[in-house]
């Protein structure tokens, strides 16, 4: 018995932490291959879920302190992706039970309201040459941006909300759309990378 040489399944996974952390440990913590159980709670009568317990997330992004945002699973394996509910795999597997469980994960996350993805390598390639950002980035730039957005929101109708209802319905419903696209824009130019760097662009162009 003796002490692994690192807690990474690969050398691809392990680039994969190495650059989350590069891009997002500014005002983020993140983790790798934390245990389901840490990031939800078994719902009742999951208690003889061996799998739940067992099971782990390669990478999670949290809050500095510690409140689980986005939780990623590479699949460098089979090089595969979840969408809508599920798990879809790119290459033949001799485990017949490896899709059901990452479409179980996919659900628990669901569940749980916790934002999860499955990627695969080409999700891990910078988007342009020279420009240091991947498709991850904006998944965790997209959560966290939509994050702030509600809150945002929440705030300003908590306070002007009176001032709204008087308004007539149709005007008012038109003034609620145009605050949450102005909120929207804002929320991404604060905390997406990539529009970021879209606006950058712009800019210089």
């Amino acid at each position: 018995m003796r002490v692994k040489d690192s807690v990474f399944g690969s050398k691809s996974e392990k680039q994969g932490f190495r650059h989350l952390e590069a891009t997002w440990r500014g005002g983020y913590r993140v983790f790798p291959n934390l245990p389901l159980p840490m990031l939800v709670e078994a719902e009742k009568g999951m208690e003889s879920s061996n799998f739940f317990f067992k099971t782990s997330v390669d990478y999670v992004v949290c809050t500095r302190e510690g409140r689980p945002l986005v939780a990623i699973d590479f699949d460098g394996l089979l090089q595969g992706f979840n969408r809508k509910d599920g798990y879809v795999q790119s290459r033949e597997t001799e485990d017949p039970q490896r899709k059901l469980k990452f479409d179980l994960k996919c659900k628990w996350a669901k569940a749980a309201r916790l934002p999860y993805f499955v990627v695969a390598s080409e999700e891990f390639k910078r988007i342009y040459e020279g420009i240091e950002l991947t498709v991850v980035d904006g998944l965790v730039g997209h959560v966290i941006a939509s994050r702030d957005c509600h809150k945002q929101l929440g705030l300003f109708f908590d306070s002007y909300s009176e001032e709204i209802d008087k308004l007539p319905w149709w005007e008012r419903q038109a003034y609620i759309d145009w605050i949450g696209t102005q909120q929207e824009v804002a929320s991404a130019f604060a905390y997406n990378p990539i529009v970021q760097k879209i606006g950058e662009v712009a800019q210089k162009l």
